[in-house]
């Protein structure tokens, strides 16, 4: 049996660990919890994250990436938003309308990567585009956000991006669905860009 006992630390970076339980001991003063790409094998119903919402107010980094966590209360994301000055959010699949709340909260984000598009248009022809597009609209990201990475983006979900574009420095692409006129169109409207991460067999070839 593991005891986890943290009481003084402000930065806890475990990425690429496996665990049986989630350390629930946190320290009240924690700015950073980094547990990207993690295995949890008992991850006790989001509670956690529930604990996290109720006892912290300093968190500034909050990381599970690519991990099983999708077990998790977006109250408990959107409470977080308004007690701690978060600036990066990186979060395992969920549908991005579920955080709609946590968005217009999290005043203070720069940072966000994660979620996921569920809600699959119906089969009507051309209108399929627009309906997908609708069911999203009233997703609005934070002002302060310049980083993104959006998991399973596709050209039919791509204009929700549009309004902070342009203040875009990083825009993480490797696990969206746009083809390559989809990727052609997001980045002409990122004249602010620095960081790009992009699987290369979706862009253009380069004049000779």
């Amino acid at each position: 049996m593991i005891v986890w006992v943290f009481f003084s630390y402000l930065s806890l970076n475990l990425p690429s660990c496996s665990f049986f339980q989630l350390p629930f001991c946190l320290c009240r003063n924690l700015k950073t919890l980094f547990l990207e790409e993690s295995t949890i094998i008992k991850e006790h119903d989001g509670q956690w994250l529930h604990e996290i919402a109720l006892n912290h107010t300093g968190l500034e980094h909050l990381n599970f990436y690519m991990t099983d966590l999708d077990k998790v209360e977006f109250q408990d994301l959107e409470l977080i938003a308004r007690r701690c000055p978060l600036v990066c959010l990186k979060i395992s699949d969920c549908d991005i309308l579920d955080l709609v709340g946590f968005f217009r909260a999290a005043v203070t984000l720069e940072e966000f990567a994660g979620g996921s598009f569920n809600a699959q248009p119906e089969l009507n022809g051309d209108g399929d585009s627009n309906d997908q597009l609708g069911r999203y609209s009233a997703v609005m990201f934070p002002q302060r956000l310049c980083q993104l990475g959006l998991t399973y983006l596709g050209n039919g979900e791509m204009p929700i991006v549009f309004p902070i574009a342009a203040r875009l420095r990083k825009l993480d692409l490797l696990y969206a669905f746009l083809d390559t006129e989809g990727h052609c169109i997001l980045l002409q409207r990122c004249p602010k860009l620095e960081i790009l991460e992009v699987k290369l067999k979706v862009l253009p070839p380069l004049p000779l």
